[in-house]
């Protein structure tokens, strides 16, 4: 068989950029969350495609998923703990990591419309919160781009050592707000 230039050199080309790719930074991972790699070697937030499933894992004080603990957030990235939601408290994020975003909506909230995306969690894909894309009133601008992880759907862990903070959320708030 002869393996001339032609037909090997797409496979030496795939192996050069195995070898020069470098792993991003959190910040570029956080970016890349809802997006894909160029060349196709990385799929995060591609929700039903199919495809390896990467998980980034975090250091330090983290929140991750109550059902099946993949990592969602860093504790330097919460915003504020006095949210609410259907089922409890909320806690809003400037960014997190292994989920994927849904499609957007409005929905009317205790402070106002607002253009939302839930966001599901990309190793066991329960909605975990959701994202503001848009807030109509000008008071409320500051949450465009962020991100509310529901606490009952979450959990604390310390990634260092692998201990977890277990909380009992209340589960007495009625509405969706922030």
């Amino acid at each position: 068989m002869n393996l001339g230039r032609a037909e090997s050199e797409p496979q030496m080309d795939f192996q050069r950029q195995q070898l020069n790719y470098k792993q991003p930074s959190f910040y570029q991972q956080v970016r890349s969350t809802t997006e894909s790699y160029q060349g196709g070697r990385r799929k995060l937030g591609g929700g039903g495609s199919m495809g390896k499933l990467f998980i980034i894992q975090l250091d330090g004080r983290i929140y991750s998923c109550r059902n099946c603990r993949s990592h969602l957030a860093k504790s330097e990235e919460l915003v504020s703990r006095s949210f609410h939601c259907r089922n409890g408290k909320a806690y809003l994020f400037n960014s997190v990591v292994n989920v994927s975003v849904g499609p957007l909506e409005d929905r009317q909230m205790t402070t106002g419309r607002h253009t939302v995306a839930d966001i599901y969690c990309n190793c066991c894909q329960q909605v975990v919160g959701w994202k503001y894309e848009a807030a109509y009133e000008k008071s409320q601008k500051y949450k465009e781009g962020k991100y509310i992880l529901e606490r009952g759907k979450m959990i604390d862990v310390d990634s260092s050592n692998d201990f977890f903070v277990e909380s009992h959320p209340a589960l007495s708030d009625p509405e969706d707000g922030g």
